[in-house]
């Protein structure tokens, strides 16, 4: 499997993370990871409102997301910077991304702030409803020879 990117350029209203959300579940449901899309548009959603609240407005937030066959890495630039810079306790919000991922991190620059969550997935594989031949369950052992077993002479 190759992996898969997208990058999505977000707005922060309330219709615009509205959008967002539906092109995040789109691409999910694209890339068949359908059972994700709930999850990860959730994590997105609260992100996208946290960097609304930090930013008031500013241009420039994106949602960028990534598919190895493994794991799905999904960023927001620009979220959460607002509520992160000198808190002692974790944000109810970023508890909730904490709770709906398998890890989430923040990385800061110049450029901004970048928060990103991730999590495993596993490829569809068809389940047939044919059944499997039984394996082998009778093994034929090769015993030792009986002057093997016998005591080294001194």
């Amino acid at each position: 499997m190759d992996p898969r990117y997208v990058h999505i350029d977000a707005g922060v209203t309330p219709q615009d993370i509205a959008l967002v959300g539906r092109d995040v579940s789109a691409q999910l449901h694209g890339w068949g990871l359908r059972v994700y899309a709930r999850p990860v548009g959730r994590c997105v959603d609260i992100l996208l409102r946290l960097s609304g609240e930090a930013r008031a407005g500013e241009a420039g937030t994106a949602v960028e997301m990534w598919w190895n066959g493994r794991h799905l890495i999904t960023a927001v630039s620009g979220a959460a910077t607002g509520v992160l810079r000198g808190a002692a306790v974790l944000h109810p919000a970023l508890a909730r991304v904490a709770a709906l991922s398998d890890g989430w991190g923040v990385c800061t620059g110049r450029s901004g702030t970048l928060t990103w969550f991730s999590r495993r997935t596993h490829e569809h594989q068809p389940e047939f409803l044919v059944p499997r031949p039984p394996g082998p369950v009778l093994h034929t052992a090769r015993l030792p020879e009986p002057e093997a077993l016998s005591p080294a002479p001194a």
